[in-house]
């Protein structure tokens, strides 16, 4: 799990850089959606 988070991350964080295409609007809601519950998952996990 803790391998699959950074490029969940990386991929969050692509989509939401990422130029303004036709689905940038929706793929930015849910990058963002990602992204909070990977990080949230993330700091759940540590000790």
């Amino acid at each position: 799990m803790i391998l699959k988070i950074p490029t969940l991350l990386l991929k969050a964080q692509a989509i939401q850089g990422r130029k303004t295409t036709k689905c940038s609007v929706k793929d930015k809601k849910m990058s963002v959606l990602v992204l909070q519950k990977v990080k949230s998952q993330f700091l759940n996990k540590r000790p």
